[in-house]
C-alpha cells in the first residue's frame, strides 16, 4: 500500500500564465483592479489564502 500523497492545487492554468513574469503581471493587474472591491481566495478546503 503507497502512503496517500496530498495533492496542492495548482495556482495558474499554465496554458494562460506560463512564465513567472506572466503570473506576477497576472497578479499585480488583479490588484491594481480591485480598489472597489474585495479579494478573498479560498483554497479547496475552504481556507482564507488571501
Amino acid at each position: 500500500m503507497e502512503p496517500s500523497v496530498e495533492k496542492k492545487p495548482k495556482l495558474f492554468n499554465t496554458a494562460i500564465v506560463s512564465r513567472p513574469q506572466e503570473a506576477v503581471n497576472f497578479n499585480t493587474n488583479i490588484l491594481e483592479s480591485s480598489t472597489e472591491y474585495s479579494v478573498v481566495v479560498k483554497d479547496l478546503a475552504g481556507a482564507i489564502l488571501l
